[in-house]
């Protein structure tokens, strides 16, 4: 079976515009300081353990 339409080649592209590396970079960031507080919370509890587990889930 064939395609209706081309595929979209590399040289097709349309090149990047600022705007759009500002958002990507933005959303690289959030990324990061999620991935941080999880990595945080998870060094937290496994240091202090049950003590700081309790601070989150009472007890």
């Amino acid at each position: 079976m064939t395609t209706m339409h081309r595929r979209r080649q590399w040289r097709d592209r349309r090149p990047v515009t600022m705007e759009e590396l500002h958002m990507s970079n933005q959303y690289v960031a959030v990324l990061c300081v999620l991935a941080g507080i999880g990595t945080a919370l998870v060094l937290l509890l496994l240091i202090f353990g049950q003590s700081f587990a309790n601070l989150f889930f009472g007890g």
